[in-house]
């Protein structure tokens, strides 16, 4: 793809379609609590898991956090 030379769509939206059954589903499911949110704050929230990966990202972060600084680092 790298140096491809890409031409814009200048068309109308003809060519989209709506989303599935599958997506209404997901974003029925993981908006559910935004009322209770918008009542009472946020229910959850985990800063490290946010900002990394999953697999093995968030185990160096936390054990990066428990270590003291070497002299002169």
């Amino acid at each position: 793809m790298r140096g491809t030379p890409v031409q814009p769509y200048e068309g109308d939206a003809s060519i989209l379609t709506g989303p599935t059954d599958r997506t209404h589903a997901v974003r029925q499911q993981a908006s559910a609590p935004f009322p209770e949110e918008r009542r009472e704050g946020v229910l959850d929230f985990d800063v490290l898991k946010r900002a990394t990966m999953p697999n093995g990202g968030l185990r160096r972060v936390e054990h990066g956090l428990c270590r003291t600084p070497r002299a002169g680092a």
